[in-house]
């Protein structure tokens, strides 16, 4: 018995050699089921005797359960930590650590753009004093506080106590979540519907910073709100089976008035990312990628000559290297900077210093005069100065369409067709290297070597078909099995429909 972490559920598989034939016991199948509860299926995903299919053990399928999340008490609830990264930098031997979030402690309103108080964003690595036989030094009553845990030095990862030479506080900048928002939904969701399998309506495809996961949601009766509910519980219990790297912190929320849902990654920065796809009826076909922001710092590099003389703007528009005409604005540390050509300089007082003369104007425009005498805001009351209708009426998608090319076109109901974007492709020098890690989805390895971008029908790549399944979605097992069950269904029924008539032409001919 394992658990596919990517889809949430249990899988289990029979061993041939242990339950098979071979053992004496003559078992060809398994089959795993659990007692019906009465609010449905066991909490584990476990279908109900008489509900579970039987898998045989000469082949490799696995039985699988539904999707399933733990329902039960977080084992930590509060002091969470999210995206946290450590890397060793084998050229200068040390350790770099990585909060998931950045960020000053900034007062409120004490910079624009911070209206409520910030924390900052520190990492504190330390160990405690330890005796000479390697245990906890009981003298040693640090607490983790100011970026240390305990007095002793980590003489393991190399970081110092702060106090210690070496140390280097931690820091970061303002930083802003990756966020992305749906569609408005086909469906009004601040009322009751209904999730199917039908057109695989309760699949979704989430990538966060990296992360990638086919979410399926139960089927049953849901709102806006409890939608976002499950999609949230099971975002954040996406984890990469390759690097071991977890989400979690990711919000999902629906707005009852754009009637739409948005996401909100637990980190921030530009490494953060996230990415939803899902049934265009929930408004998630092809939303926009999330990226995370951090703002971005910018030092003003004095400008020199070639004698390496700093250079300014005199007052009369011209570059020279004498500052004297500025000698009333300097001060320590600040000098009015040239950069680049036409920038303007300001003294302390916001003062314009240069150039204030031999100032021209685009056009040939060499003055320009504004007449406000006659302007008021009570001019006149507010009237409509056109009455025709000079744009599109609004619409909603009507159809999506993808041609051999890979261009996406929508179609609306006002008439409108845009292009959306075009799909690339990617091409493999050997395609058999790849390796799939879900239904239609495979990651490149050293086999399959790099991919190599380009456009459908160019040379090396081919066309795309829309409406298409591709094989790769297609369990040709499974397929097979049902065309064999089709099969046997056709040929019982046929034999039926025989034997009545055998039966009512005896009946027939007794009377007869």
């Amino acid at each position: 018995m394992g658990y596919d972490e990517t889809n949430q559920r249990l899988t289990f598989d029979g061993v041939n050699g242990q339950l098979g034939k071979g053992t004496g016991v003559g078992f060809d199948a398994f089959t795993a089921y659990s007692i019906k509860l009465d609010s449905g299926d066991n909490g584990l995903g476990i279908p109900a005797l008489g509900e579970s299919p039987q898998v045989s053990l000469e082949s490799d399928d696995l039985l699988l359960g539904e999707a399933f999340l733990a329902d039960g008490p977080e084992v930590r609830v509060v002091n969470k930590r999210y995206g946290m990264e450590v890397e060793f930098d084998t050229v200068a031997n040390v350790f770099n650590i990585s909060s998931g979030t950045t960020g000053e402690a900034i007062a409120a309103n004490s910079v624009v753009g911070v209206n409520a108080a910030q924390s900052s964003s520190t990492v504190a690595v330390g160990r405690y004093n330890l005796t000479e036989t390697g245990g906890v030094d009981q003298t040693d009553t640090a607490e983790y506080d100011f970026n240390k845990i305990g007095n002793g030095l980590n003489q393991i990862m190399g970081y110092p106590r702060e106090g210690v030479e070496g140390y280097t506080q931690p820091s970061g900048l303002i930083s802003q979540p990756a966020t992305t928002s749906g569609y408005e939904a086909l469906l009004d969701m601040s009322d009751a519907f209904t999730i199917t399998e039908l057109a695989g309506e309760n699949i979704f495809n989430v990538v966060v910073n990296g992360i990638s996961a086919s979410i399926a949601i139960p089927e049953g009766n849901y709102k806006g709100d409890t939608l976002a509910q499950a999609l949230e519980s099971r975002i954040n219990a996406m984890k990469n089976p390759i690097s071991g790297s977890s989400v979690g912190g990711v919000s999902v929320a629906y707005d009852s008035v754009s009637n739409n849902l948005s996401f909100t990654t637990a980190t921030t920065g530009e490494g953060s990312t996230i990415a939803v796809n899902g049934a265009l009826k929930f408004g998630l076909s092809d939303i926009p990628l999330g990226f995370g922001t951090t703002t971005v710092v910018r030092t003003p590099v004095q400008a020199t000559d070639e004698l390496g003389r700093p250079l300014f703007i005199a007052p009369n528009g011209e570059i020279t290297p004498n500052s004297q005409a500025f000698a009333d604005n300097m001060v320590e540390d600040f000098y009015p900077l040239y950069l680049d050509e036409g920038e303007l300089t300001f003294d302390l007082d916001g003062k314009l210093v240069s150039p204030i003369t031999n100032v021209t104007y685009s056009s040939n425009l060499t003055q320009l005069t504004l007449d406000f005498t006659d302007a008021t805001q009570f001019d006149q009351v507010f009237s409509a100065s056109a009455l025709e209708q000079d744009g599109y009426s609004a619409g909603r998608l009507t159809n999506l369409e993808i041609d051999s090319y890979g261009n996406v076109r929508a179609g609306y109901s006002n008439g409108q067709n845009v292009s959306l974007g075009k799909i690339m492709l990617a091409s493999f020098v050997s395609e058999s290297g790849l390796k799939q890690i879900g239904n239609s989805t495979f990651i490149a390895t050293d086999a399959s070597g790099d991919p190599e971008l380009g456009e459908a029908s160019e040379d090396g790549f081919g066309q795309i078909l829309s409406g298409s399944l591709e094989r790769s979605n297609v369990d040709i097992t499974e397929e097979l099995v049902n065309l064999i069950t089709s099969q046997r269904n056709y040929q019982a029924a046929a034999k039926a429909i025989e034997t009545s008539t055998s039966m009512t032409q005896t009946i027939i001919n007794i009377r007869s």
